[in-house]
């Protein structure tokens, strides 16, 4: 890895924190800025601010995921999403302060290797050996965390199709049972509108059939009184055919009377029926309202999920997109920093250090000190960047936790602005 530095232009004599050390060498800011373009092939601070759309995202998936089972792969990602913010606000942290030793410890070696302690400024670069292994560590880590993130986004994905298909599912069963349900409402409303006929025939005939009964109890009694009046003594033949004329026609009109009370009872028994099939028919009448009144609100709230659930696999696709950008990001952070493993591993290494030593090359040993120093300026400049802006991002990623739309905001806040998040 080249440095196009002249290395005397490093100073190292405001190390007492990153600020003084950046600001002291802020001659060096354009070739800094130029060597980190062309040689690391990251931007951490990019990274960080990508972190933040992330949140929003992430926040107005939840939202379109209310009511769904993907919701709980979404609230998952936001506080696996949530740890990782945290830990790479204190891995900025870490980074910067083992930038700002290292440079201390460089400060040390190039004092040491001008007195001819070669040992002893050997001792102190394995330090910033010990340094960059810990950086690497906790760069793994983190491209860890933004690797384990994609697999969850993937996994909110795959739920949230699965929960679109049911979602459709539901809602052609919905139909279907809206359309028997309103042809049931449309045969109960034809037999409630006959029952009103039905039973004003069956109590119009059943008065018709009062007054004949009426007017068979009156005939009998006149022709009784007619009798008494009229009868007279006779002879016994006579009498016996009188009465037998008499107990015949009395025969009669008790069958005629029994039949006509028999259809009376009939009729009042098909005018209960009829009663209480309208009483039935009114219940059934105004339970299937109520059912059809409850699956069409029900439609309509699944017809609003389904355009939430849409959004959100819209939302987040773009979440497991950009995901998958930061941890591109933390894997090439990671490769960085083995890059500065390896080279501190070579500074550490003895043999080299002394043969420079005897062959009277400490002005050599000096400048590979001073490039190495350069580079450690280089990690401290981009993680001072990065930390600034993820202490920022950290409090707005806590606010979108505390702050979690509710399924009515959601359909809104979706629609609102997530054409605009990127």
């Amino acid at each position: 890895m080249s440095m196009q530095i002249r290395s005397e232009n490093l100073c190292l004599s405001e190390v007492g924190s990153i600020e003084l050390a950046i600001e002291s060498n802020k001659h060096l800011d354009s070739k800094l800025d130029e060597f980190i373009e062309n040689n690391h092939k990251i931007d951490l601070s990019l990274a960080m601010k990508n972190l933040v759309t992330v949140g929003k995202i992430l926040n107005r998936a939840y939202g379109g995921s209310i009511g769904f089972k993907c919701s709980t792969s979404t609230i998952k990602i936001l506080s696996e999403y949530q740890s990782m913010i945290h830990n790479s606000c204190l891995a900025c942290s870490t980074f910067v302060s083992a930038c700002l030793n290292s440079l201390k410890y460089h400060k040390c070696a190039i004092a040491l290797v001008e007195k001819d302690k070669i040992e002893a400024a050997l001792a102190i670069m394995e330090k910033c050996s010990e340094l960059a292994s810990k950086m690497v560590k906790a760069s793994e880590e983190l491209a860890n965390q933004a690797d384990e993130l994609c697999k969850l986004s993937e996994e909110a994905l795959t739920a949230a199709r699965e929960d679109k298909k049911v979602s459709q599912q539901e809602i052609e069963q919905i139909a279907e049972l809206i359309r028997v349900s309103r042809a049931k409402q449309a045969e109960l409303e034809a037999n409630k509108n006959s029952l009103p006929k039905k039973i004003e025939e069956i109590q119009e005939e059943k008065q018709k059939i009062e007054r004949s009964i009426d007017q068979l109890i009156e005939k009998a009694d006149r022709e009784n009184t007619h009798e008494i009046v009229n009868s007279s003594p006779s002879p016994a033949t006579s009498s016996l055919k009188s009465t037998d004329n008499n107990n015949e026609k009395k025969g009669k009109k008790i069958s005629r009377s029994e039949k006509l009370y028999q259809k009376e009872k009939e009729l009042s028994d098909s005018l209960k029926d009829l009663e209480r099939e309208e009483r039935i028919s009114n219940a059934e009448m105004a339970e299937i309202s109520t059912k059809i009144k409850n699956l069409t609100v029900k439609n309509e709230d699944l017809e609003t999920f389904q355009v939430l659930i849409n959004k959100s696999i819209e939302l987040l696709e773009l979440s497991k997109k950009e995901l998958g950008k930061i941890k591109t990001t933390f894997e090439l952070t990671k490769d960085f920093w083995i890059v500065v493993l390896n080279h501190c591993n070579e500074l550490t290494d003895l043999g080299t250090f002394k043969n420079n030593a005897k062959a009277d090359l400490k002005d050599e040993v000096i400048e590979k000190l001073r490039l190495s120093g350069l580079q450690w300026l280089c990690l401290g400049k981009i993680n001072y960047k990065a930390k600034e802006i993820i202490e920022d991002v950290s409090k707005q990623v806590d606010g979108f936790l505390n702050n979690l739309p509710t399924k009515s905001e959601a359909a809104r806040i979706l629609q609102d602005e997530a054409e605009n998040l990127f």
